[in-house]
């Protein structure tokens, strides 16, 4: 709730005796004017709390979802097992504070329309505000739950940190300081009908009190084509951004080799086989998928196939356990003295230089 307090306001009135208003005509036109000035009062400061009711929460959901990227981005850089684990549990935390957002039904009070009406805002600006809570209280869940899903899950499968998830974060982290500014100065274009009075009262007991939105480097414009086009910078910055986040992550997860392998380049730019699925007796695997070096094989990632023969190029180093589980006749080829060599020996599967490969 806001604490509501007595706006001055000067009210001037000219008395004239060539009015022919009498003293008590004056008197009556003052009370008028003092009860119209206190009505106006009492919408705007109906408005302003309303304002706050609907801004909030967005404000809130953004601040806790800007902390949880910034949770990942430290496991990220951090790894390890110890720091998957604080990292899912903080995730889970913010989740339900998330969920627990009081995102009930608005009904705009009549104060308020009026007040709208006479400063010239469309109510529409409210109500847009009211539906943003309930969107990114979606849109949070569903990128948390993506979160979730990869440390709870996938990253404890295939025992890397994927390059989608870091690309992920590291994108999010720039599109919500887009959508900061362009927040910001959508209040800023809003309010710009205020007198000067009452925007001195919104930007100390309303917009102060926000921990995301309204960012010290914002700069107060006050003409509204000039809020407006700080709006579409910031709008089409996050776009872009929003585009380049899907390609780069949608070339990662539908790569150019899927139809013979399935595998995950991982946060340090490196790509781990994780299946093999193809339907071929023979298979080289490359040195190279994504223009990211093949450095590792997923445990029983040949297992239980008719694979026979397989290159292994000197890039893999990293060899999961059971690689070639239920595959009795496979022959590794490799260079000589390679890792790949020493994982034959220590499986006892027959090896062959690459020479030897017809």
């Amino acid at each position: 709730m806001i604490k509501r307090k007595k706006i001055a306001i000067s009210i001037v009135l000219a008395v004239s005796i060539l009015s022919g208003c009498s003293g008590e005509n004056t008197i009556v036109q003052q009370q008028n004017i003092e009860t119209m000035t206190e009505k106006l009062e009492e919408e705007f400061y109906a408005m302003a709390e309303e304002f706050q009711q609907l801004y909030d929460p967005c404000d809130q959901m953004a601040e806790v979802y800007n902390h949880a990227l910034d949770i990942l981005r430290t496991y990220i850089e951090d790894g390890g097992e110890e720091a998957r684990k604080k990292a899912l549990n903080e995730i889970k935390e913010l989740m339900k504070t998330i969920q627990n957002q009081n995102l009930s039904d608005y009904v705009m009070s009549e104060e308020v329309q009026s007040f709208l009406k006479k400063r010239g805002i469309p109510e529409s600006e409210f109500l847009a505000i009211a539906q943003k809570r309930v969107t990114d209280q979606q849109e949070y869940l569903q990128q948390m739950e993506s979160y979730e899903q990869n440390l709870s899950e996938f990253i404890v499968n295939i025992g890397v940190i994927p390059m989608t998830l870091k690309i992920s974060v590291d994108y999010q982290k720039e599109i919500q300081e887009c959508e900061r500014m362009w927040m910001s100065y959508a209040a800023n274009e809003v309010f710009l009908s205020l007198k000067e009075e009452e925007l001195d009262y919104m930007k100390k007991n309303v917009f102060s009190n926000w921990k995301f939105y309204c960012p010290e480097e914002m700069v107060w414009q006050d003409k509204a084509s000039y809020a407006l086009q700080k709006q579409e910078e910031y709008w089409n910055k996050e776009m872009e951004l929003l585009n380049q986040m899907t390609e780069e992550v949608g070339e990662l997860v539908n790569p150019e080799y899927g139809e013979e392998y399935g595998y995950v380049v991982d946060a340090d730019a490196n790509v781990m086989i994780l299946r093999y699925i193809g339907e071929n007796t023979e298979t080289e695997i490359p040195e190279v998928m994504q223009n990211y070096p093949v450095t590792a094989i997923h445990s029983g990632a040949f297992g239980n196939t008719n694979i026979k023969e397989v290159f292994i190029p000197t890039t893999i180093k990293m060899f999961g356990d059971d690689i070639f589980a239920g595959c009795p006749e496979v022959t590794i080829y490799g260079e000589k003295g390679s890792t790949a060599e020493k994982y034959a020996e220590l499986e006892g599967i027959p090896f062959q230089g690459k020479e030897n490969r017809q």
